[in-house]
């Protein structure tokens, strides 16, 4: 493929953004992905740093979860349930889109009839910034965006705002979980492990990384150890930006070439 294209390198990564990410980070035991997918390193002694494919390892059956998640899982082909479905950024507007198609509040029951009139299309009227909005309390945002409606009381959205708090709080839970399963096996050699985090949703969405850090603290405190998450951005340019994995990979080649 290089020759071809009349390229001879004196070296090459192919990798996944995961352990990317982890090598953007000097130290890091673990490197998580949690935007629009989910995914974590797990890193061992005997087989170094490997791509834990995280957030689909953990399957959920229909009893696990509520009749309100059910509603975009059954209009999708996608199956089994697993926590990346509860967790990734690209799941949670068709998740609240679920909540509100299956709603019985009459405060909402246009924007509900409106969801359930577009069948699968409903569950793609909201998009992240709209969570982003809504979390916010930025009402007017929001308003301006929806289509097909009437003008939402103040009542329906504050049921709105509860509503995606929830799903965005427990996505960052979830994703605290995850986490602690890819820095699992770092305990036994580390002490206080260091998380490399590459995250949109910590980023953007208000409260995110508080509840995340929060759980994993928790967690992490059951096994007797303090982790430390250090949120990673990407390295930002005059016209354009550099994402996190690619940061990592930048490290790795010239760790690669030094040696």
């Amino acid at each position: 493929m290089f020759h071809s294209a009349g390229l001879n390198p004196d070296a090459f990564i192919i990798t996944n953004d995961t352990p990317l990410t982890l090598k953007a980070t000097d130290g890091a035991q673990s490197g998580m992905v949690l935007s629009t997918g989910v995914n974590g390193t797990i890193f061992t002694e005997e087989l170094g740093i490997c791509n834990g494919e995280i957030g689909t390892r953990f399957l959920l059956t229909e009893s696990m979860i509520s009749e309100s998640d059910l509603v975009s899982r059954k209009r999708t082909p996608i199956k089994p349930i697993n926590l990346e479905h509860l967790t990734a950024g690209k799941f949670l507007p068709q998740l609240f889109a679920g909540y509100i198609a299956s709603s019985r509040s009459p405060d909402l029951s246009e924007l509900t009839s409106y969801l359930r009139d577009q069948e699968s299309r409903g569950l793609h009227y909201f998009k992240a910034e709209d969570l982003t909005s809504i979390i916010d309390n930025n009402f007017d945002a929001f308003s301006a965006r929806i289509q097909g409606i009437s003008k939402l009381t103040s009542k329906a959205f504050e049921e709105l705002h509860q509503t995606a708090k929830g799903i965005v709080s427990r996505s960052a839970k979830l994703g605290a979980l995850l986490a602690l399963c890819s820095l699992k096996p770092s305990f036994e050699i580390s002490e206080s492990p260091l998380l490399a985090l590459d995250s949109t949703l910590s980023r953007h969405i208000p409260g995110y990384l508080g509840t995340f850090s929060q759980t994993l603290r928790e967690l992490s405190q059951t096994h007797s150890k303090e982790v430390t998450i250090r949120l990673l951005e990407p390295l930002s340019l005059k016209a354009e930006e550099i994402s996190v994995p690619t940061v990592g990979a930048l490290r790795s080649l010239q760790s690669l070439l030094s040696s």
